[in-house]
């Protein structure tokens, strides 16, 4: 069980509820001959050095290579030779900084080497680079991980517990994290104990991919094929490149759909065809059913038999459920608190998506449907009352959203809150890997250089078509080593004249927060930077805020100019600001049901699909479909290791509501309270990224705990 990210979360860290590894006092997880490990330094290397941008342009996929195995056997001889001097040494004082400070330094290198890898994995992704990063991220993480199943660096790990006055929050903090995990690979269990813990969690591997892998082969025999006879022009051109025959004629047919989330949702939202979106819903969400059995794709008795195995293995850590083990340690700290906000969200917003669907049932038959709403007829129906209501046309809205004015807005509104500045710095353009991209420097009140962000803007042939960011290298004040940060952007290369869609500028908003939360980020270890230990229902907290900042009319006036210098019209801003509240219930209670699922089907001892039934009618305003069976879907729950987890997203939008109100309740107008509540977001979660539990952070920046009120009034409109 260690610490591994989902793809639900976008960088999400959770304990892994799976492999365990051998069970040894001391030992490497690697055996190297003597000629195979590699003679690299940070003199012959570029990768291994600790540079405030690497070296791209002299970093080979070979250099990728050798410098990152040399790093990971840095760290694991660094490692044994610090339990060694414990061991051995008896004028060797147990303290934390004997402990963990030897072991940061080859962990810091070893990590911004590997991120470095990873960066390259995704701006060259058909190439070496990406290949050699694949091989390299399972023995990094090994690496990693194998500190939680050593005796040895538990025993240390105990004694400086019976010392937690003495230390600081932050020690404490990683010392409690370093227990819990070794205590999740079963080092308090006894012999027979650990022989079962090993068993079960062979098992749950087992289950998960078998999982994923009947899902994947059920995707690769999905196919839904739509002649050219078919009308599709309400339906995306970005959308019908994915699923045109003829990928150079998109607009016309035939046409055959896949199973993309992204072409399942447009077609959802745009089909008018109610035959066709019928279809495409009942297909898509019957994958990996008993209805497609004769493929041999059938999840059921895999999500029967993994929730069993996930039981035996919560009830050996001594607890009732799996539930129980999981959110124990997390914000919500109880099952029950959990299955309170599901209850408050239910009484209070379930009579408003009864009331909106009832509103939205009366439009479309003012447009001619005289058919009842079942689930695939709800998104169609609102995106066409609010397309209509409030006219909010992307292509039109671009013109004032020009690329350069909304990134110095960002800019300017973070300056503005958290007093740093963004400076371009044109010294690292010779290291960079294409000369679009630009590096700014994240300047504090002093004077000094506290970051660097690489913002790579533009499309280009073979980068991916999306706008995404992730950490290079995270703060460690033991090391030296300050926050990088790169920003991936798909912006259309029109010089003055690009511009963005306002769904590409809501996306940039919320990766924006996320960088801002890692760039001001300065913590003593890498692991307490950013959110690396951050409870996963408390995660994204930043990125959520400056989503919601961009909704604030001073906000949204500032990023906007049209071709005139005009800044984007009252009335206009307040259709969008409308459109983007209107019908949200309906998706907060689709997502409360899956959370409701995800704890109530790891409780019960009901079958899976008894518990869905079940609770489908106490949260949806419509029927279940008959051929609704997205649980054998659900890879994040049943083939990742999100179970339990799945109401974080609802449980952290509750906390980022509460933290936005801090904000908005000074207003956007009074720059100077502003500027004091950011002062003291910075100081509290920015700057002290993961040391501290999610709910002392909120009790120091709010000076309370959290309350539901804000985010159940955010949906009453």
């Amino acid at each position: 069980m260690s610490l591994m990210s989902s793809k639900l979360a976008k960088g999400r860290q959770m304990l892994k509820l799976g492999a365990l590894t051998q069970k040894n006092s001391i030992r490497s997880n690697y055996y190297f001959l003597l000629p195979e490990i590699p003679s690299d330094t940070a003199e012959t290397n570029e990768i291994m050095r600790n540079e405030p941008i690497p070296a791209f342009n002299e970093i080979t996929p070979n250099k990728v290579q050798t410098g990152v195995q040399k790093l990971i056997v840095n760290f694991d001889t660094e490692f044994n030779e610090v339990l060694g001097k414990f061991e051995k040494e008896q004028n060797y004082e147990t303290n934390f900084d004997n402990l963990f400070n030897p072991i940061e330094k080859s962990m810091a290198q070893l990590d911004h080497a590997y991120k470095t890898a990873r960066h390259f994995s995704f701006i060259y992704p058909y190439s070496k680079y990406h290949t050699g990063y694949l091989k390299l991220d399972y023995k990094v993480n090994l690496t990693k991980n194998e500190r939680w199943t050593n005796r040895s660096f538990f025993k240390i790990l105990k004694e400086l517990n019976s010392n937690k006055h003495l230390m600081s929050d932050s020690q404490n903090r990683l010392i409690d994290r370093s227990i819990r995990n070794c205590v999740l690979n079963g080092l308090n269990f006894t012999d027979a104990e650990y022989k079962i813990c090993q068993e079960l969690n062979s098992k749950i591997q087992e289950k998960q991919g078998m999982f994923k892998q009947r899902l994947n082969h059920a995707d690769k025999k999905f196919e839904l094929r739509i002649s050219n006879q078919m009308n599709l022009s309400e339906i995306p051109l970005r959308v019908k490149r994915k699923i045109a025959n003829d990928r150079k004629n998109p607009e016309n047919g035939p046409w055959t759909v896949i199973p993309n989330e992204e072409v399942f949702e447009s077609f959802m939202k745009n089909c008018s065809n109610r035959t066709l979106r019928k279809t495409l819903y009942e297909t898509y969400y019957s994958r990996a059913s008993y209805l497609n059995e004769q493929f041999q794709t059938n999840n059921s008795e895999i999500i029967k038999g993994l929730l069993e195995y996930r039981t035996k293995q919560a009830n050996l850590y001594g607890f009732k459920n799996f539930a129980e083990l999981v959110i124990e340690n997390k914000a919500a700290v109880k099952v029950d608190n959990v299955i309170d906000l599901f209850e408050r969200i239910k009484l209070n917003i379930k009579p408003v998506v009864e009331q909106n669907l009832d509103k939205l049932q009366k439009f479309s038959a003012n447009h001619g449907n005289l058919t009842p709403f079942e689930s695939f007829d709800i998104e169609f129906w609102k995106n066409r009352y609010i397309s209509e209501k409030y006219e909010v046309d992307e292509a039109k809205l671009a013109e004032y959203f020009p690329f350069r004015k909304v990134l110095d807005g960002l800019f300017d509104l973070t300056k503005n809150l958290f007093n740093v500045e963004f400076r371009k710095d044109d010294s690292f353009r010779e290291r960079l890997w294409d000369p679009s991209v630009e590096v700014y420097r994240v300047i504090g009140e002093n004077g000094q250089t506290l970051s660097h962000l690489i913002l790579d803007p533009y499309i280009r042939n073979l980068k991916i078509d999306n706008i995404w960011s992730y950490t290079g290298r995270n703060s460690s004040e033991i090391t030296g080593s300050k926050p990088l940060v790169y920003l991936n952007m798909n912006v259309r290369n029109l010089g003055e004249y690009s511009t963005l869609t306002l769904s590409q500028v809501k996306q940039l908003f919320y990766e924006f927060g996320g960088v801002v939360q890692t760039l001001l980020t300065k913590t003593d270890y890498i692991e307490l930077s950013d959110s690396n230990l951050t409870e996963t229902d408390s995660l994204h907290l930043t990125n959520k805020l400056y989503s919601r900042f961009l909704f604030v009319p001073q906000v949204m006036k500032k990023i906007s100019s049209n071709k005139n210098g005009q800044s984007i019209p009252d009335e206009i801003l307040d259709r969008i600001v409308n459109a983007n509240e209107k019908f949200k219930a309906f998706e907060l209670m689709k997502q409360t049901f899956l959370s409701a699922f995800d704890i109530e089907c790891h409780i019960s001892e009901k079958f899976w699909y008894d518990v869905m039934e079940e609770l489908w009618p106490k949260y949806m305003p419509v029927k279940l479909n008959q051929n609704d069976f997205r649980p054998c879907q659900f890879s994040s729950i049943f083939g990742e290791n999100f179970g339990c987890n799945y109401y974080s997203i609802i449980w952290s939008d509750m906390l980022s509501t509460d933290l936005f109100d801090a904000f908005n309740d000074v207003g956007f107008d009074n720059e100077s309270k502003l500027k004091g509540v950011g002062e003291r977001y910075r100081e509290t979660y920015l700057k002290n990224g993961s040391s501290l539990h999610a709910n002392e952070m909120f009790r120091r920046f709010r000076g309370r705990n959290p309350s539901l009120d804000p985010f159940i009034k955010s949906y009453m409109n």
